[in-house]
């Protein structure tokens, strides 16, 4: 970001005399929505605390105020939600806590400047008297980028957003050396709106995600060019995991023996209520550069290990099902009828199966006698993954070969379950 018109061998860059800067632009999706009072996720969070660290360039972030509006919402929904079980509260105790609506709109929006305040992140104003109404309202009627197809019209905070991106290019330096201006968003429909819209400007980039933030963040920062990290990145990939090449170091340093033996612990980890979790496929994701040490270049690669946490339920089986029981039993009945449905059930009772129910026991009889019995069933608890982080580098030569790969240090990051707490 920082380099004049030449770079040096090994995408090396020469540094201009100014400070460059990256105006950074957050879509709602980037936010974190798994909480009634943070703001931002954690590893957005974190991102933004690591990015004080650089002091070679000023890093700029943005909410437009659009997306301030729908997190209020999110947050206040999820607030109002909680409010009956205060009113529970409250006749248990006979005490009012004195949380109304009114308070609860006061303290959301002032935890929000809080957070704002906090990671130092600023709101993004639309000028509503510079946006091209008419267009707009053509695009919406016409269900283009970004209102979805569909019956009903969907996208205009989407739009909004655009419009507003749209305008702080129109406000930015346009040297790619001064400054460069990034919207991350994983809507692909808004990312498409923005990118017609900016094709024209050389220091605008569309993000989809925060991995694709931190490696964009990690080349602004290091000692290397995008270009250089794009060239070689498909290299490192195949360097580090190749499937069944025992000669990629994801096998020759046995990663998942490493991962199994030292996160033993993290890997039985499951959610209240459940009983056993099954660990299923390892996911892993391509390398993302994170910096470059002499001729040494630092990756990171992430591996998302799949999970279910599972219980066992007993309970007694029902009359229902002891008449399917018969239905499907391995015995073929007599039937009059045995033709069966699409769906797989008999299209009328056997003739031979007169089924009784005994107003005394509750069983019930016919070609089988059948009584309650208590099975077992298994449920799913929730289904989540573990993530690790393996931190590895290679050597690039000077014709550009990557030698020499190691492992540096394995992480565990978190698990996450979806459908259950974490325990």
């Amino acid at each position: 970001m920082a380099e004049d018109s030449h770079t040096t061998p090994h995408g090396r860059k020469r540094r201009a005399a100014h400070t460059p800067e990256l105006r950074i632009v957050l879509d709602t999706n980037q936010l974190y929505t798994g909480s009634a009072s943070d703001l931002l996720r954690p590893e957005l969070a974190q991102l933004v605390q690591d990015c004080r660290r650089h002091h070679d360039v000023t890093f700029v972030w943005y909410i437009p105020e659009v997306v301030r509006l729908e997190r209020r919402f999110q947050m206040l929904k999820a607030g109002r939600e909680l409010l009956p079980s205060i009113l529970k509260l409250e006749r248990l105790l006979g005490h009012g806590l004195a949380i109304t609506d009114e308070i609860l709109v006061e303290r959301v929006n002032a935890a929000i400047q809080r957070q704002l305040a906090t990671f130092n992140v600023q709101i993004l104003p639309i000028d509503t008297n510079r946006v091209d109404w008419p267009r707009l309202i053509e695009d919406a009627a016409g269900r283009q980028p970004p209102f979805e197809a569909g019956k009903d019209e969907k996208g205009f905070r989407d739009a909004l957003i655009a419009e507003t991106f749209v305008q702080l290019v129109g406000n930015s330096p346009k040297s790619p050396t001064t400054c460069r201006i990034v919207l991350v968003t994983s809507d692909g429909l808004l990312a498409t709106t923005v990118e017609m819209r900016t094709s024209m400007a050389a220091n605008v980039r569309i993000l989809r995600s925060l991995d694709e933030l931190r490696i964009l963040i990690n080349t602004v920062v290091g000692d290397v060019t995008e270009e250089f990290v794009k060239s070689i990145q498909e290299i490192a990939k195949g360097c580090f995991f190749i499937k069944d090449n025992q000669n990629s170091l994801y096998y020759k340093a046995k990663v998942a023996d490493q991962i199994i033996s030292r996160f033993d612990s993290e890997l039985k980890t499951r959610p209240v209520g459940s009983e056993v979790r099954k660990n299923g496929t390892w996911l892993l994701s391509a390398p993302r550069f994170i910096n470059k040490k002499g001729q040494r270049i630092h990756w990171v690669s992430t591996i998302l290990v799949e999970a279910r946490a599972t219980r066992n339920e007993t309970y007694n089986s029902s009359l229902a099902d002891a008449i399917l029981g018969n239905l499907f039993s391995n015995k073929p009945p007599k039937a009059s009828l045995t033709s069966k449905s699409p769906f797989g059930f008999y299209s009328s009772i056997p003739d031979d199966l007169s089924v009784q129910v005994s107003p005394l026991s509750g069983f019930i009889t016919g070609d089988k006698a059948f009584e309650p019995k208590h099975e077992t069933r298994e449920l799913v608890v929730a289904e989540g993954q573990s993530v690790f982080e393996v931190h590895w580098s290679v050597t690039v030569t000077k014709s550009g070969k990557l030698v020499r790969p190691s492992i540096d240090d394995i992480l565990f990051k978190e698990t996450t379950w979806a459908g259950g707490p974490d325990t």
